[in-house]
């Protein structure tokens, strides 16, 4: 009997002694492995969502040319007959004078109420050096011409005032742009197109 006991004992030992151990985890540690962390970036542990890139800033709104002037011209004129109008791309203001209050029927000349209005934009000439203007009168091509003579008088450079006649109009159309006057632009604005400035006698 005692020979027996001391047989099973020694199987027992044998078979405890083959089994694989299992390493322990330290404590505290995940039972999940951590995610890989690519260059530059954070670990974090799998199935926990990534940190959502900050969104890039929308650019603002350009401002527009001749904004500035749009604003002092309209306080100017504000209470009068003077309608200014923008295009629609900003690049120029259209300033539009009735003809009642621009030329006398029989006369060439501008009223005082057009030639405030000249002496004005004479001074946004000055105060913005790389504008233009464009004069469009209706009737005779002597009243833009005439028009044209008085922003000369003004101090302003032959070369950035364009005269042309309009026919049909209903009073006298001013261009003012911050690039040179281009015929299809122009046409497209409803002022009248002129082939090249008129010089100035």
């Amino acid at each position: 009997m005692r020979p027996l006991l001391l047989l099973g004992a020694a199987l027992l030992l044998a078979g405890c002694a083959g089994a694989p151990r299992t390493p322990a985890q330290a404590p505290g540690s995940a039972a999940a492995p951590a995610a890989q962390a690519g260059p530059g970036q954070a670990p974090h542990a799998r199935g926990e969502p990534r940190a959502a890139a900050p969104a890039a800033s929308a650019p603002g709104p350009r401002p527009q040319p001749l904004a500035g002037e749009q604003r002092w011209l309209s306080q100017l004129f504000e209470g009068t007959p003077v309608r200014i109008d923008v295009e629609p791309d900003g690049a120029a203001l259209l300033l539009r004078v009735p003809m009642a209050h621009s030329f006398e029927t029989d006369s060439p000349q501008p009223k005082p109420a057009l030639a405030a209005v000249l002496d004005k934009l004479s001074q946004s000439l000055k105060r913005q050096p790389a504008s233009k203007l464009q004069i469009g009168a209706p009737g005779p091509a002597a009243r833009a011409l005439a028009a044209r003579r008085h922003l000369l008088s003004r101090g302003v450079a032959a070369h950035r005032v364009e005269a042309a006649s309009a026919a049909g109009g209903d009073g006298v159309v001013l261009r003012l742009s911050l690039t040179p006057v281009a015929a299809a632009r122009i046409g497209e604005a409803g002022v009248p197109m002129s082939a090249r400035p008129v010089q100035s006698h």
